[in-house]
Order: structure tokens, then sequence, then C-alpha cells
């Protein structure tokens, strides 16, 4: 149940027989997903503080980055009590208060309490651990096994989800294993870092990491819109492309001279897919290793799309299901691509993409000081004005009138020589 702490006024302290002032003055961000202990605190004040001091920060999915506050600034949240394990929710992701110093703390415990304090540490850190390995979809999971009879029960149904299915993987992954060898995990965890960190802000979850691949998901919460989930799916993936050509990790390694020589003009590139459809949720393997995953066709349409990202010579790739919910403004800014029949399936998908500018010191349009990390701008406001496609809007609207025509229109039932090509050609104006 949630503790509201606006209007009840209780006494107790927190953890190891500490007071509500030490406890509250250090506080972190645990990322998108709930907590599976502990209870909610209803505080707007504390709330609005944490998502100010977080974005100020730029604090995203790190652990143990401090958002503290002075004991006069803490009086005016009128919190009366709060324990370790208590956690809020502000602005879509989660906060937790960090437990005192063990040198203040520990100096004015008994023997006894500094043992339950040590064991409470402990178990909070098992828990960001689980939450780490397991992720959101594994929070259940761990909620169900706390609450049983401590056997993990794997004969049970998986839960059946609508959700927006990510797929990325980072190109050229052989050559660069080959060269950088025990570097490659720099490489790696640097793309993830931007990768999870831009899926976590905008309301989706990592659910594998595999080797130099990762699979995202975006469910919708709440009362959340699924056009809000659409479009911000899409807005992490632009983000992440943006990042990265700013990553000064990334470029140190792309620079390596041993890199350039075996693939010149080589700079870090991730392929993405992006679609919409079902999948089952569950735990999956063994009492020896188990993995929370999702199974279904439309999971592994978007490594598929992903993969056919360099047929086409793009970054992204969206299926129709998935822009279909985009809004409308969003809509307009992706460029259609083309309408294929997948293998396996009888219906026509069209696939599109979004032209994502590089930065001046790569070549293209966008300054290098453009700030992508600031959730603050609206949707609307960062496809229009922070990240705008490469492409006009005349040309995409020409683009698509040219594929429609190519494609025989929006069923196939035209041909492609039939009088509306030369139309076409007739009304276009060219760039």
């Amino acid at each position: 149940m949630p503790n509201d702490l606006d209007a009840a006024d209780k006494s107790q302290g927190g953890c190891g027989g500490g007071n509500v002032k030490e406890l509250g003055l250090a506080w972190r961000k645990v990322g998108a997903t709930a907590p599976v202990s502990g209870q909610m605190i209803i505080n707007r004040k504390l709330g609005a503080a944490l998502v100010a001091a977080a974005a100020a920060q730029r604090v995203s999915l790190s652990v143990t980055k401090e958002i503290t506050f002075t004991t006069a600034e803490w009086d005016t949240f009128g919190i009366h009590a709060l324990r370790i394990d208590d956690w809020i929710k502000a602005d879509g992701c989660y906060f937790s208060p960090l437990p005192p110093s063990a040198t203040d703390q520990t100096l004015a415990l008994s023997s006894q309490a500094k043992k339950v304090y040590r064991i409470e540490t402990a178990i909070l850190r098992v828990r960001d651990l689980l939450q780490l390995g397991l992720g959101e979809a594994g929070s259940k999971i761990i909620s169900t096994y706390l609450q049983g009879d401590g056997h993990m029960q794997l004969d049970k149904p998986g839960s059946v989800m609508q959700g927006i299915f990510g797929f990325c993987d980072i190109r050229n992954f052989t050559d660069c294993t080959e060269v950088l060898r025990a570097d490659i995990v720099k490489l790696v965890n640097a793309v993830g870092s931007h990768v999870h960190t831009c899926t976590v802000d905008s309301y989706g979850a990592p659910n594998k990491n595999i080797g130099d691949a990762f699979l995202l998901v975006w469910k919708p919460k709440g009362d959340m819109c699924i056009t809000t989930v659409a479009d911000s799916s899409l807005r992490s993936y632009v983000r992440v492309i943006v990042q990265m050509q700013m990553c000064d990790v990334l470029r140190r390694l792309e620079r390596r001279s041993a890199l350039q020589q075996r693939m010149p003009g080589f700079r870090v590139r991730l392929g993405f897919g992006l679609h919409y459809g079902w999948a089952v949720e569950g735990a999956i393997g063994s009492e020896h290793k188990i993995d929370v995953s999702y199974l279904a066709p439309d999971v592994n349409m978007a490594a598929r799309l992903e993969a056919a990202t360099k047929q086409y010579g793009t970054a992204i790739l969206l299926s129709g299901s998935l822009c279909s919910l985009l809004t409308p403004e969003t809509y307009k800014s992706c460029r259609l691509i083309d309408r294929v029949t997948v293998k396996g399936s009888t219906q026509p998908m069209t696939l599109f993409t979004y032209d994502v500018p590089d930065i001046h010191s790569r070549g293209g349009t966008l300054p290098d000081e453009t700030n992508v990390a600031d959730m603050s701008i609206s949707n609307e406001d960062f496809f229009s004005s922070v990240v705008p496609p490469s492409t006009s809007s005349h040309l995409r609207k020409v683009h698509t009138q040219a594929i429609d025509f190519y494609l025989g229109g929006s069923d196939g039932s035209r041909s492609f020589l039939s009088d509306g090509v030369t139309q076409f050609c007739d009304d276009a104006t060219w760039l």
C-alpha cells in the first residue's frame, strides 16, 4: 500500500535505529522498474525535487550516483516517516533512499544494530543486482519467488502481452573483436550504456544483451497513451545514434590505427529494427539458469527488420504496425521505404525509416552541441526542432509518391506502367 507522507504524521525512524533526517538526505535513481520490496511513498514536493536534481546531474541507470539534500531542504518536504526500503515514483522513474554512511551511522549503533544494518544493506545490494540481471520483466518473477516456498516454478504458463519490440546490433562486430580483442568489452559497454539509458528514459526497458545486440521492450503503463510510447521508442533510437557520434569513448576506439587500417573510415554504427505486436512474457530456462524474456514471431520480426537495414542502407527500419501508432506529426517525419511479404506470412508489411542527421563534426547538419538528453522537451518538439530528419518534408512526400506508384498503390492493384506514373512525373516538383 502507498505510504502517503503528505497526510500521515508518523514518528518511526529508518534503518537500524537511524532517524528520518539521516536517511532522507541521500537518494538514488533505480531506473524504470518498481522495487519488489518496501512501500511506495507519495510526496509531490520530494518527487519534483528528485526529478529536477536527476535532470541536472543527467542521472540515468546509475545506482551509485547520489542525489543529496541539505537538512533545511529535507525539512520542506514534511516527511516524518521513512524506511530504507521505501521508494517513490516520479516522472516514470523510481527513486529510493541511500543509507547514511557507515562511518556516521554505525558509531552510534550497538553491536547487534550494526549486524542488522549490514544485513539490510547486503539484501538491498542483492535486490539491485537481481533487478539489473533480470530487468523490468523479472520483477514479477522475483516477487513471486520471494513470496513462495523458495522454488522457481517453471511449469506455469507465461502471459500474453502487447508491446513494441526493438532490436539493435553493432555493425562490423567480428572485425572489431578481432582487432580490439579485450577492449571490445569497452566498445560494447559504451554502446550498451547509450542504448539502455535512452530506452529507460523513453519508457522502455532493456531485456537482453546478446553479445553485439540488444533486445528492448516498450509496454504501455497505466494511463499512458500508446502513441506516446510509440513516439518515445523512435525517439530513443534517434537519440542513441546522435549520442554515439558525440561519445568520446567510442571516438577514441574508432580512431585506433589497427581498426582504420582494416576498415578505412570506420565509425561505430548500429542497425535498428522496431516493430509492434504481441509476445508471451515468461521465465525461460531451468533451475540452473533462468532468463525472463519474450517469445513470439513479432519479437523475431524486430530482429529481421534490423538485419534488413543493411539491404536498404538505412540505420533504422520501422514496421507499418509501429508507424500506425505514431502521432501524425511524427509519422510525417518518417520516410516510406518498401512493402514486402516476409517469409512465413501472407500479409504485406510496409517499411519506413527515419533519416537521422549526422553532427557537424561528422559532416552533417546537426550542431555538435545539440542536447538530445533533455527529456523535458516534448516528442513533437524533439522531432521537429531538436533532431529533425535530414530529408525535407517535400522530398519525403515525393519519395513516398514514387514508391507508392512503383508498388502499384497501397494494395498493389495498379500497374507500374499505368498512366499514373506519367501523371506523377508531370506533377512532381523535384528538388
